[in-house]
């Protein structure tokens, strides 16, 4: 039974990480550059600049598809209750938690400072619980997938970091949004393979 949760928890964050991936990144930066270059079109006739519609329905859709993405490692983190992953599934559980929290109150104005703070916080201990889960050698599959994800929010920290970099911190940066979404996909299709 508890084995039956956790593959069925598994494909739910996998899903779920797919629609928010796709949506806050592909999606989300077609949408913002369709929606700046409408309104740019529209001060220039005369109209006032247009609504940003697009990119709130995009954030809301990705909204929703982390919380698909929660409600899968919420049921990891029951699934493996009383097997050697419970520890680092629970610790995977509060980061996703804090990330979730973050992304709400980050819309907040005047307070969105804080919800980055969270998501931050959040990602530390994903990271963490990722590190903990690779570690374990009872599963190849989950030992496989969690390095892969370990590996993929590495690359994702230093993606940032070289971001900062005035002129091809830009073009690295997305060279490493790339690996990271491959070795993330990677990591997720592992983990849905895995047995408890």
């Amino acid at each position: 039974m508890a084995n039956q949760i956790w593959k069925a928890s598994v494909q739910k964050a996998f899903y779920g990480f797919v629609g928010y991936t796709l949506l806050s990144g592909v999606v989300g930066g077609i949408i913002s550059l369709t929606s700046a270059a409408a309104g740019a079109a529209s001060l220039l006739s005369g109209g006032g600049g247009g609504a940003m519609l697009g990119p709130i329905i995009v954030g809301i859709l990705a909204l929703v598809a982390y919380v698909y993405y929660f409600l899968g490692i919420k049921g990891m983190k029951e699934g493996s209750v009383g097997s050697i992953f419970e520890e680092g599934a629970a610790q995977l559980y509060k980061g996703a938690l804090l990330g979730l929290i973050g992304a709400i109150v980050s819309i907040i104005p005047l307070i969105g400072f804080v919800g980055s703070i969270v998501s931050l916080i959040g990602f530390i201990f994903m990271l963490l619980a990722f590190g903990k889960l690779k570690k374990l050698q009872a599963s190849e599959y989950i030992t496989k997938g969690a390095k892969q994800l370990w590996i993929s929010m590495i690359v994702q920290l230093v993606a940032v970091v070289i971001g900062l970099i005035p002129f091809v911190g830009g073009i690295i940066a997305m060279i490493c949004s790339i690996v990271v979404l491959v070795l993330s996909f990677l990591g997720w299709r592992n983990l849905s393979k895995s047995e408890i």
